[in-house]
């Protein structure tokens, strides 16, 4: 019973840490923005501030932007416990911004 276990943590943790992440991964956690991928300098400033201003009290946050491509739109994905309304307003942020 045990060895089911430990192969159905080992399956969580793979799909959890394969998953594709975006190609910018912007994370908050205690009031501290840290952006990780390909984003210009000027942009990480917009986006510092405007996350810091919006969502002061998130524990936790994760966002994953996948650039345009051909005809591919902006992919912006959220995790984190945020209604649907601040989701929105993250997107609609990053579609006017990058």
């Amino acid at each position: 019973m045990w060895q089911w276990l430990v192969v159905l943590g080992l399956a969580a943790l793979i799909w959890r840490y394969a998953g594709r992440s975006g190609d910018c991964v912007i994370r908050i956690r205690r009031g501290q923005v840290t952006i990780r991928g390909k984003v210009a300098a000027g942009r990480r400033a917009e986006i510092e501030r405007f996350l810091q201003e919006q969502f002061p009290d998130v524990p936790r946050l994760r966002i994953d932007v996948s650039f345009r491509r051909s005809s591919r739109p902006l992919r912006v994905r959220i995790r984190g416990p945020i209604s649907g309304g601040e989701r929105q307003l993250i997107r609609n942020f990053f579609t006017t911004t990058l």
